[in-house]
């Protein structure tokens, strides 16, 4: 899983979100500031009307990807008896 996380987070916030709250994903917010040539993105993941992760970077994707690794280790905080037998009955390469 922990691979997957850094490699393809975005997925693996929707697996865990699929899994822990019955289908229900992720939405996220982009908000871009600065120069054009220097813009910073800001985004925010939301489930279910609460924010559960913030990330920032250089393009869309960064900030998404950094968003979802936040809302992740979030979930893991407040479930980690779920997230951890997912973990454990679960093809690491799907995470």
């Amino acid at each position: 899983m922990e691979s997957s996380i850094r490699d393809h987070p975005r997925n693996a916030l929707n697996t865990i979100c699929q899994r822990l709250f019955s289908g229900h994903l992720p939405q996220y917010a982009l908000t871009v500031s600065g120069a054009q040539h220097q813009s910073i993105w800001t985004c925010a993941a939301w489930l279910d009307g609460e924010m559960i992760g913030l990330g920032e970077g250089r393009s869309k994707k960064v900030a998404q990807d950094e968003a979802a690794r936040e809302a992740i280790i979030s979930l893991q905080i407040q479930f980690p008896y779920e997230i951890g037998r997912m973990q454990a009955h679960h093809n690491p390469r799907a995470w």
